[in-house]
């Protein structure tokens, strides 16, 4: 199995239409499968499906699921089978009744739920507990995920011992039938944002921001690296209370703030929307073609750096390129799927006549140059003249005496992956 996963986790109390909310919300982080888990007095129950949040209406999942504690997941696959789609989506689980019909799962009465952002890269040569446990489970696990695997763990051992114990990068909601709380918990390196807010006097959790003032609420802090929290009621409303496990060791991933998070999103104290803005301006100070006539960008993260590109260099800015539907082809889950996905959404706007004009098109980043080509065709098409097509990032995946360059710790573009564009072009990009 390949190290893969990037996704969006919620925690609400109460009120499944806040969670919904929420998921519909964080939607920019996964559009494979989506899923929530509800504790009730006498155990958890879990819906989850293949597709979009809104594949599955509101209105069914009141008749189907209520509880006083909810977690909830939307998920891109990137780790495990890319065929089981809803067994491998969120929330996992031990124990309950399963119903499975490929499309949607329904597990009634577990006894723990966990959803999971990140990735575990285990490696049973330095993690002999893990070795152990999955002897002990056998083939007990249903799904192929890493996440199922911290659900026995956690089980197993607690969630200290899994922080402390488990490498790599993780925000983990966990809710455990035994338990009138749910805990959130992040790695010592906070590769993966998670939010804390408060809405109508109780406590939520969204991976960003964003979703906590979309659905009424108001964020409140960052969970930090190393950090648990305890999300549970006192009297008639939910609040938190921490512990600190490990010490903290902070990282960031530059792929959250130039691509996956929303420009509204705050991260580690900056806003994603001026991170991208700084990426443009860098760009400017570096490379301006004489002959541009437009700049533009590839939709639609890179918005931010082409206007500030358009401010420094004073090259007029133009919305050139845009997507039919708001999917990403990047969370595409096989190299076929990513294209066949950008030749459906990625269009010219036809109130543009490029006709012997010269493009500057801004991407946040390169790794495995299916937009750049689909830009290319669709530019050469209409006639352009000639396209810079400039990366705010440098290439991913080229190789170093170090090893290969990519990703182990949650995004889609592991080391040695053989799509990278790095991989194929060298240099000569």
């Amino acid at each position: 199995m390949k190290p893969r996963e990037k996704c969006g986790i919620i925690v609400a109390p109460y009120n499944i239409h806040d969670a919904y909310k929420l998921l519909k919300e964080s939607q920019n982080r996964g559009r494979e499968s989506a899923g929530i888990a509800a504790k009730r007095e006498d155990g958890i129950d879990i819906i989850k499906w293949a597709g979009e949040v809104e594949d599955f209406k509101l209105e069914q999942l009141v008749r189907h699921i209520k509880g006083k504690l909810y977690i909830g997941h939307v998920r891109y696959s990137t780790f495990g089978s890319k065929e089981s789609v809803a067994t491998n989506a969120h929330p996992h689980h031990i124990g309950g009744v399963v119903t499975d019909d490929g499309v949607i799962v329904r597990v009634r009465g577990a006894d723990i739920a966990v959803v999971h952002n990140g990735n575990f890269p285990y490696d049973p040569s330095k993690y002999t507990d893990v070795e152990k446990l999955l002897k002990d489970l056998g083939s007990r696990l249903y799904s192929d995920t890493d996440t199922e695997i911290l659900a026995h763990y956690y089980a197993r051992f607690g969630e200290e011992k899994l922080m402390r114990d488990i490498p790599g990068s993780y925000v983990l909601a966990l809710l455990d039938s035994r338990n009138n709380y749910v805990i959130v918990m992040k790695d010592r390196f906070g590769f993966k944002p998670a939010w804390l807010g408060e809405k109508d006097g109780s406590i939520i959790c969204a991976s960003e921001d964003f979703p906590i003032r979309a659905i009424g609420g108001e964020p409140i802090r960052e969970i930090r690296e190393g950090e648990i929290v305890y999300i549970g009621l006192e009297e008639t409303k939910y609040k938190y209370w921490t512990r600190k496990v490990v010490e903290s060791d902070p990282h960031f991933c530059f792929f959250e703030y130039n691509y996956f998070s929303r420009w509204e999103t705050v991260l580690n104290g900056r806003r994603v929307l001026e991170v991208r803005r700084r990426l443009g301006e860098q760009l400017a100070s570096e490379i301006k073609p004489d002959d541009a006539d437009f700049v533009t960008y590839a939709p639609a993260a890179p918005k931010p750096m082409a206007r500030a590109y358009s401010e420094m260099t004073g090259i007029p800015f133009r919305e050139i390129f845009f997507k039919r539907r708001q999917k990403r082809s990047f969370q595409g889950p096989s190299q076929d799927d990513r294209i066949k996905l950008l030749e459906e959404t990625l269009f010219i706007d036809d109130r543009f006549d490029i006709r012997d004009k010269t493009l500057v098109v801004i991407d946040d980043s390169i790794v495995r140059m299916n937009v750049l080509e689909r830009i290319i065709y669709l530019s050469e098409k209409r006639g352009a003249k000639k396209v810079y097509f400039l990366s705010a990032t440098p290439m991913i995946g080229i190789s170093t005496k170090n090893g290969d360059h990519g990703c182990k710790f949650g995004v889609d573009m592991p080391p040695g992956d053989e799509d990278f564009a790095a991989k194929k072009f060298g240099n000569s990009v």
